[in-house]
């Protein structure tokens, strides 16, 4: 009896053997065309008679039909066998087996294992069913975010809309209130210092509301603008803020002190009306010691933490969470313009750059207001 050959080496002599295994092949066995075994491997190796033996002369080939022994020996026929339940080494395996002529000398037997098939079927159709599950979720999500993006273009065009008639529609009426209540005034002949007061108020009404126009709209042009984020150096946008407030710090007298400033990923002009608003708050509401203004920075995890200190009024700590609310005057003094809107348009910047700001409560020497921003990604 000749021992079993490797299936490597099986392939190798057998060129039609070669053309024939297929994944999920268990083995083969070459018979002549008298029905000589020839080789076996693998499971026709326990099935199939010794080398030298006749294939259709052995027991178990002889327990198939009649029909099926005289086709199996017919050259030029293929024949398939399926889901055999065949005895290997004790164990019931469930196997195809296929007699394949290669021509009138040379007849193939190939065995393929079912469960082997079974399994990588049941692999295959699992892994179609969560593909085809997460490409439902993708189409669902694609959906949703279409439909969010229509929303936010309506949205945004509402918005334009709003803004052109706040400009526009809103604005004219206002400043004809204001301006026929100053020529009322100036012409006030008859009228007692009561009533005189009454069409100041009247004006000085109406040039707030104008103010809160204005500011209103520049506020959302901000909420609005595509920012142009690049590396920049953080230190460029404070020398512009500074730069537009010159006269103002001259004339208050102010002491601005900067330390080191890291290079972040952001819009250099909208981070310098960041550094202007909160500067021009700490000139507005100084104490009456001359104003000193200090800016650093510290940075960790790849993100910069700014610090803006003054030593002003400050803020009320249970006030401090009511600073970044759109018109919300924190300090009722007259003599101070303004209408509430820069720490709003600070925190719409610092959002748009995936920062955050807020006010340091535990700072009681004034007001420091502490706001992140991603470091350049050179970094």
């Amino acid at each position: 009896m000749t021992p079993d050959l490797p299936l490597e080496e099986a392939l190798q002599i057998s060129n039609a053997a070669s053309r024939l295994i297929a994944a999920n092949v268990f083995g083969f066995c070459d018979v002549d065309g008298n029905g000589i075994v020839i080789h076996r491997v693998g499971t026709l190796s326990l099935w199939a008679p010794e080398e030298g033996s006749n294939l259709f002369e052995a027991p178990l080939m002889m327990g198939f039909e009649a029909s099926i022994r005289e086709a199996a020996q017919t050259p030029g026929t293929t024949i398939t066998l399926p889901d055999l339940g065949l005895v290997i080494e004790g164990t019931v395996r469930r196997l195809d087996l296929r007699f394949v002529w290669q021509d009138h000398d040379h007849l193939m037997v190939v065995s393929y294992d079912v469960g082997e098939r079974h399994d990588l079927l049941v692999s295959l159709n699992q892994t179609r069913r969560e593909q085809r599950i997460a490409q439902d979720q993708i189409a669902l999500q694609q959906r949703q975010l279409a439909e969010q993006a229509q929303s936010l273009s309506i949205a945004n065009t509402d918005l334009k809309r709003f803004s052109l008639a706040m400009s526009h529609d809103l604005q004219a009426p206002v400043r004809q209130i204001r301006r026929f209540a100053d020529l009322i005034a100036e012409d006030g002949h008859g009228l007692d210092e009561r009533r005189l007061d009454f069409l100041h108020e009247i004006a000085a009404g109406a040039a707030r509301m104008q103010a809160m126009i204005v500011t209103l709209l520049r506020y959302m042009r901000i909420a609005q603008q595509e920012a142009s984020f690049s590396d920049i150096r953080l230190e460029d946008a404070f020398e512009i803020a500074k730069s537009n407030l010159r006269s103002d710090i001259a004339a208050a007298q102010a002491e601005i002190a900067v330390g080191a400033l890291p290079a972040v990923h952001g819009d250099e002009a909208l981070l310098a009306l960041v550094f202007q608003n909160l500067m021009q708050n700490s000139l507005k509401y100084r104490s009456a010691a001359p104003p000193r203004i200090h800016i650093q920075a510290t940075v960790l995890d790849g993100v910069a933490d700014i610090a803006v200190t003054d030593n002003g009024r400050g803020i009320d700590p249970a006030s401090a969470p009511k600073a970044f609310a759109l018109f919300q005057r924190l300090n009722s003094d007259p003599t101070i313009s303004g209408v509430g809107a820069g720490l709003p348009v600070c925190q719409r910047i610092i959002e748009m750059h995936a920062g955050r700001i807020w006010i340091d409560t535990d700072w009681r020497e004034g007001l420091r207001v502490r706001f992140t921003l991603p470091l350049a990604r050179a970094n």
